[in-house]
């Protein structure tokens, strides 16, 4: 059921908004699937930190062992690059993906409102058509 605004053009229910969003995400599956991928391959750099940390006090503090705590100390350097390298592929794909989806929302409210009739155009304030298309669409993309 659509809902009707003042001057009298249906306005979207919330479902049908987030269908409109999950269709433009969804075009882009490969983005979306290598930035998930990435986030997994972040997380798993991020916890193993904490492992190595554990393992470098049992096996090579506890045991007096400077080969080992060298070793590992090297391991987590390692593992802090790579989860560095790994966050700013995440955020480039995460952005990639906002911005693209952004500018297609941009694209289908610009063509929406250029079929909309005269009559709507007359009565509505083209400050506030602005406004709210900037506003709304800035909001989907945060």
């Amino acid at each position: 059921m659509a809902i009707v605004n003042p001057l009298g053009a249906a306005v979207s229910t919330p479902r049908s908004g987030w269908v409109l969003l999950r269709g433009a995400i969804g075009q882009r599956r490969g983005i979306l699937i290598r930035g998930f991928a990435s986030a997994c391959v972040w997380s798993a750099f991020k916890l193993s930190v904490p492992l190595l940390v554990k393992f470098a006090i049992d096996h090579g503090i506890a045991k007096n062992s400077l080969t080992t705590s060298t070793v590992i100390a090297v391991l987590i350097g390692v593992a802090g690059i790579c989860q560095g390298v790994f966050a700013g592929v995440r955020r480039s794909y995460a952005m990639r993906l906002g911005y693209q989806v952004e500018t297609d929302l941009r694209e289908r409210l610009f063509n929406h409102l250029q079929r909309l009739h005269f009559s709507f155009h007359d009565q509505a304030q083209t400050g506030q058509l602005l406004s709210r298309s900037a506003t709304d669409v800035q909001a989907v993309s945060e």
